[in-house]
């Protein structure tokens, strides 16, 4: 797997560098630093808090996430393609839930990112909660709104919305933007309209934009996990079209993983890691039902996403 060493050279510098500065580990480099660490914020932040609400969201958003970049770090240290497949499923599905009980001031957009990281591991059902098809089409200034609504027409055949979603990408591609943002609208435009020659160069684009993104960071650079997401949205959708479509050539888009996806008919993921007994109320948090995401109108025809609202929902589904 050509893209472990890279990260994992990278992993041990970021390490050794905030160990250099702050005397300690971070990110996490074994299972005991992060089970250490599990302790600690257990006992400070969660083991007596009593409302269930604010438990929930203690576990979101001051336990788990952690773990997100030891798992990463651990799949390619064993050049274990089922583990990175496993790590995108529980990784994406935290960055999920913590999003929606969080207030950002956004409509539901917000989710793009995770979403497509869900996809990498083909965990598709998750759209439908965090992009429900009675919801309007999102509204963010960014090329997340145009992509999130391409997505939504494709993910529910809304044929009769195509033509409003085109323009509104078509507007974005008129515009100068940056090259990521510009090959995944590109890629999703082509997919609609089912051209795979646009769409695989498309891809190879996005790759290239990927590396000189500045939202992405020194690790991330080395693994485009979104663009996974996005290639495999296409077999989704339309499996035929799917076969047609020429994978990235590209550094971070990591082919073995691509091949043992193929080779494995490609297995939704599966949580990376179980809690022990004492914080079980986080495993029950990541394997209870999903709420759906609603929104607040604040002024006319602009919302945000109601977090109250699936925090209350999603404490409910981890009662039952």
């Amino acid at each position: 797997m050509k893209i472990a060493a890279e990260y994992l050279k990278r992993y041990d510098e970021v390490v050794a560098k905030r160990f250099e500065r702050f005397g300690e580990y971070v990110p996490f480099r074994t299972w005991d630093e992060l089970q250490k660490d599990n302790r600690d914020v257990f006992e400070q932040y969660i083991k007596d808090t009593q409302c269930d609400k604010k438990k929930v969201s203690q576990y979101l958003r001051t336990l788990s996430d952690s773990l997100d970049p030891l798992s990463f770090y651990l799949s390619f240290q064993q050049r274990d393609c089922q583990l990175l497949n496993n790590a995108l499923y529980q990784s994406s599905r935290r960055r999920l839930l913590s999003s929606a009980i969080t207030g950002s001031g956004t409509d539901h957009s917000i989710f793009y990112d995770a979403l497509l990281s869900a996809f990498a591991c083909n965990d598709f059902t998750v759209f439908r909660h965090f992009f429900p098809q009675q919801l309007p089409f999102t509204q963010y200034p960014f090329y997340n709104s145009p992509a999130m609504n391409l997505l939504k027409v494709m993910y529910y055949r809304e044929v009769e919305q195509e033509s409003v979603v085109l323009e509104k990408a078509n507007k974005f591609l008129s515009k100068k933007s940056a090259i990521l943002d510009k090959a995944v609208i590109q890629y999703l435009v082509a997919l609609l309209g089912r051209d795979a020659d646009k769409a695989s160069q498309a891809l190879e684009q996005a790759c290239a934009g990927w590396q000189k993104s500045r939202l992405t960071d020194r690790l991330g650079k080395c693994f485009a996990d979104q663009i996974h997401g996005l290639y495999y949205f296409a077999r989704f959708i339309d499996s035929d079209f799917f076969a047609t479509l020429t994978p990235p050539n590209h550094s971070c888009f990591c082919k073995e993983f691509d091949e043992w996806q193929a080779a494995n008919h490609y297995p939704k993921g599966e949580l990376f890691y179980q809690y022990p007994e004492e914080m079980a109320g986080i495993n029950d948090i990541f394997t209870a039902p999903i709420p759906d995401v609603s929104l607040i109108e604040y002024k006319k025809n602009n919302y945000y996403k109601d977090e109250e609202a699936f925090l209350q929902n999603l404490v409910t589904a981890v009662a039952r």
